[in-house]
């Protein structure tokens, strides 16, 4: 069809080809192509994140893998899998609650000092475990690791799905939305940022799973400055959205972020 509209020799007769297969006014032919590349395009994002579920689905299985099998390699097995879990659920969060807005930057995956954290992590385990095999994979540091990172997965987990469709992935800072609804039951009655907080603590203790020392230390100072400032510009906002409702929640219900009132 494109061929016969576009390479035709008759112009008149493409363009009347298009008005009938379409039923579109052959004077918007400029409008058509632009949502014609726009379905192109969030088909291209879809197959993106088909392929992206897909390789966080294979990190997954192999962590559960390596979990089971090696004598190892069961805690970077571990980390594996929470990894895939953890990106795999954001993205569920963004499809279920704001279909609109899916694509794939909804897995979270799209920060650059993340993935470079994330290879450091693993070059640590690897290069530690090269150097000092008796002081990794420590007993103690993947059980207390691991029963923490299931935690606060389900902390993060349990505060998006509770807030629902108040709850964004991006600070919202423009006008408020007439749909937006200040959230302060559940979850929220007992800490004021949930989401943070299961993100701050689970990715400290992916760390005690691989006894990384290193990467620990450069997380925790990393993660507390990014919520420390993240959570003033946000509560601003919500200061200017819900005024007074707001600052008595602040008064009322903790961080449970170290050094974050």
């Amino acid at each position: 069809m494109a061929d016969l509209i576009f390479k035709g020799r008759d112009a008149a007769k493409g363009f009347q080809v298009l008005d009938e297969v379409l039923r579109v006014d052959p004077s918007n032919i400029h409008n058509y192509v632009k949502l014609k590349k726009n379905d192109l395009l969030k088909k291209d994002e879809l197959d993106y994140s088909v392929h992206i579920a897909f390789g966080l689905g294979c990190l997954a299985m192999a962590g559960v893998h390596l979990l089971l099998v090696s004598d190892w390699l069961y805690p970077f097995g571990f980390y594996l899998l929470s990894l895939g879990v953890c990106h795999l659920l954001e993205y569920t969060y963004v499809w279920r609650f704001h279909p609109g807005e899916v694509s794939a930057d909804s897995f979270l995956l799209n920060n650059k000092g993340y993935k470079m954290a994330a290879s450091a992590a693993i070059a640590e385990y690897f290069i530690e475990s090269f150097l000092f095999p008796d002081y990794k994979n420590l007993a103690v540091c993947f059980v207390v690791g691991g029963f923490f990172a299931i935690i606060f997965q389900g902390v993060r987990t349990v505060a998006m799905w509770t807030a629902g469709q108040h709850f964004h992935h991006q600070v919202r800072d423009g006008p408020k939305d007439e749909k937006h609804k200040l959230v302060t039951d559940g979850i929220y009655a007992i800490m004021r940022h949930p989401s943070y907080v299961g993100w701050f603590y689970w990715s400290l203790s992916t760390q005690i799973v691989l006894c990384n020392p290193v990467s620990f230390c450069v997380f925790a100072y990393v993660l507390w400055q990014f919520f420390s400032d993240r959570i003033e510009y946000e509560e601003a906002n919500l200061i200017k959205f819900f005024g007074d409702d707001y600052r008595d929640f602040q008064k009322k219900v903790p961080t449970y972020l170290p050094l974050i009132k």
